[in-house]
């Protein structure tokens, strides 16, 4: 079978490699569109890997090609989603079924091989059947869509009744697919985005009511002098670390700030920001990854229901690639990424087969 490996940093070479062999809990699946995730960027170009060589990808949709058993609930030709965490099942966390906080976790695509390859082979337990109404390409982006949608969740907007003020650091894939669901689950709501880059921005003035391209520091001031404390509900997108800071002066008394953005280098908060959270007596929530399998809590069964209601995440994808171009693809992004070559993306999905 064909496969992506980077063999080492900065190597990524499209090679053939055996079609795995499956376990009795194992089902063989064969991959029809993948997900490249921002995080696959400095995975492979800055030295992220766990191990080499090492087949990335971690956003799948895929078909069953051959169950794990004859009693399996899954049989060929299923259309699945995979989720890519692989708990351990022991740690005190596993046994109260919060499995993104699992101590001892392997992940299809980054500690494991995982998508960017034409079969795999995936516990029966990491897979979930795609509706029918439900195309490949959405359900390729079931994991990310589950990311944001658990971040909502956690923020506790679903359960305000009031028309709220709401900022969204960071108009990528992430930030767009937050403001269309705080679109369809909260219409009355008032959204605002910013972000430094204006491709995205044009994207982002269909679900939003404002937008704001900031590019620089003195923006930045100008912005936090004209809207400190405005806003309910403000969610950090981006990792940067200054715009953690930022965020903070940007939420209101009694507000809540979400911090969703994977942060991307130290961060020093001076003392009257703190004090402010404080004075502010504003609420700070992490959110990580998503539920799974967590009784009547489980994002991927919410966000597979809200695509069959019409929620389509494949409308923010800017690029079809093959997996031959693959690595082009991923090298363009990093050299956005460190100013080097201008490449607009807002998502791209990898086609196998």
């Amino acid at each position: 079978m064909k496969s992506a490996i980077l063999k080492k940093n900065s190597l990524i070479k499209i090679n053939e490699l055996e079609v795995p062999k499956i376990n009795k809990k194992q089902s063989l699946v064969k991959i029809k569109y993948v997900g490249i995730c921002s995080s696959d960027v400095p995975r492979a170009f800055e030295n992220g890997a766990y191990n080499y060589p090492l087949v990335m990808g971690h956003e799948i949709s895929a078909e069953v090609i051959v169950p794990s058993s004859k009693k399996s609930k899954f049989k060929k030709g299923d259309r699945v989603t995979i989720f890519p965490l692989i708990p351990c099942f022991k740690c005190p966390s596993c046994k109260i079924k919060l499995y993104a906080q699992c101590n001892k976790y392997s992940y299809y695509g980054s500690r494991e091989d995982g998508g960017y390859t034409e079969f795999l082979a995936v516990n029966d337990w990491n897979m979930l059947k795609i509706p029918k109404s439900v195309s490949f390409q959405d359900a390729a982006l079931t994991e990310p869509a589950a990311v944001v949608y658990h971040a909502v969740k956690k923020s506790g907007l679903l359960s305000s009744k009031k028309s709220k003020k709401i900022l969204i650091i960071g108009s990528g894939f992430l930030g767009l697919m937050l403001s269309e669901i705080i679109k369809i689950k909260k219409p009355k709501n008032i959204i605002n985005i910013i972000d430094r880059n204006n491709f995205k921005l044009k994207k982002a003035k269909k679900y939003s009511d404002i937008t704001y391209n900031l590019k620089i520091k003195k923006d930045w001031s100008d912005f936090i002098e004209e809207k400190k404390s405005s806003y309910d509900y403000v969610f950090e997108m981006t990792g940067i670390p200054d715009l953690f800071t930022n965020s903070i002066i940007l939420t209101k008394e009694f507000g809540t700030l979400i911090w969703v953005g994977n942060i991307t280098d130290d961060i020093k908060i001076p003392k009257s920001i703190v004090s402010s959270i404080l004075r502010k007596e504003m609420k700070i929530i992490g959110s990580w990854n998503s539920q799974y399998k967590n009784n009547d809590d489980d994002d991927w069964i919410d966000v597979l229901n809200l695509m069959k209601r019409g929620f389509k995440p494949s409308n923010f994808v800017t690029h079809k690639v093959s997996l031959n171009k693959l690595p082009l693809s991923l090298k363009n992004m990093y050299m956005h990424k460190k100013r080097i070559k201008i490449y607009n993306s807002i998502k791209t999905l990898v086609t196998i087969s």
